[in-house]
């Protein structure tokens, strides 16, 4: 019985073993190999339509136009450098504020 234990033991181990080496060897071929080029099957088709001009309602000052994942398409104004930090700090405030109000003071009495 003890020496069937361990012909058990030895084989788990021998197929354990076999099992890391080929995955081992699978990883190192997947990663060590270059990949084809690949090439579209079917031509790109650029649906173009001419279209009027861009007129937009510009801001007096500076503004842009433009689509996520792209360029900008139009400016206005000269472009200079703003600070969107405070920009969005100040949205932030003044959603907070709409969302909760700060009470009202009356000035008709003596403040203490």
């Amino acid at each position: 019985m003890q020496i069937r234990t361990q012909r058990v033991k030895a084989l788990r181990w021998l197929g354990s073993m076999l099992i890391v080496i080929l995955v081992g060897g699978y990883i190192v071929r997947a990663v060590d190999r270059t990949l084809p080029l690949l090439q579209p099957t079917t031509p790109v088709l650029l649906l173009m339509r001419p279209t009027a001009a861009l007129k937009l309602a510009w801001p007096s000052e500076q503004a842009a136009v433009g689509i996520v994942g792209t360029s900008i398409l139009k400016t206005h104004g000269v472009q200079k450098p703003t600070a969107t930090a405070s920009t969005a700090k100040l949205i932030t405030a003044l959603s907070v504020l709409h969302a909760r109000p700060l009470p009202r003071v009356s000035t008709d009495r003596p403040s203490r």
